[in-house]
């Protein structure tokens, strides 16, 4: 479903991703970890094909994305949910109109479809006592959770979090952990969970990643002493003369 094959990516002359190779089943859940500045966001960049890689192929859903129009890529777009680490809410819209937003502006479903949809999904939520609310009359955890709530609501077939227990207390970021694995059982998606903080999730994910001097150092079962050979600082690595960098498309 979501393939990297020995993908390499220069920035600014660093060597962000060195020869990273790995690949996604569907309906798993998977943890990628790694220290500050790792390189873990600029994994879902690549995927969204908000940057490009400098050499290697990454393949989603059987296409080669390096290889395929804006049209089409956009298609391919639709069919993610992408949590952000600092929620993105509309401070000017209410949790109803959060959670359906996209289901307006990028579906362009009538009205009745999108309220029936956004009742749906905040009531599995326990957000339907809230769908008046603002966003600064809620909790960090509530926060996050109408953040998943419009991922879901578009029904996609891959979750992409990052960071999505980051600033949250020990019980929210359960609750948060919690409510991730139970999207997976109840609506078979595939997920892919960017964070440093792997305590939260080992036992709720089918593996872990852990990205270490540019590349994939680790590929296996959850393991929380990999927190043992994370660093403070990674390698800055400097590009080889002569090679290609890439910027926003």
């Amino acid at each position: 479903m979501i393939e990297f094959n020995n993908v390499s990516l220069c920035l600014n002359d660093r060597l962000v991703l060195n020869n990273l190779s790995f690949k996604m089943d569907p309906g798993k859940s998977v943890l990628l970890v790694g220290s500050s500045g790792a390189g873990k966001s600029t994994i879902l960049r690549l995927i969204l094909r908000l940057i490009k890689p400098t050499s290697g192929k990454i393949i989603i859903m059987g296409k080669n994305t390096s290889d395929i129009s804006e049209d089409e890529m956009n298609k391919i777009r639709q069919k993610f949910g992408l949590v952000f680490q600092d929620n993105a809410l509309f401070d000017s819209l209410s949790v109803e109109e959060n959670v359906g937003f996209f289901l307006i502006e990028n579906l362009h479903l009538p009205y009745e479809e999108v309220h029936r949809r956004v009742i749906e999904i905040v009531t599995f939520f326990g957000l339907e006592k809230f769908l008046d609310y603002y966003p600064s009359e809620l909790s960090g955890g509530m926060k996050k959770r109408v953040a998943i709530a419009r991922a879901i609501v578009t029904h996609p077939v891959i979750l992409l979090y990052d960071e999505p227990t980051a600033g949250l207390d020990p019980l929210s970021a359960k609750k948060v952990v919690d409510l991730i694995k139970n999207l997976r059982e109840n609506f078979d998606v595939t997920s892919l969970i960017v964070t440093h903080e792997i305590h939260h999730f080992v036992g709720s994910i089918d593996r872990l990643l852990m990205l270490k001097n540019a590349t994939i150092a680790y590929d296996g079962a959850p393991d929380i002493s990999i927190l043992d050979h994370f660093e403070e600082i990674e390698a800055q690595n400097n590009c080889k003369p002569g090679e290609e960098t890439y910027g926003n498309l």
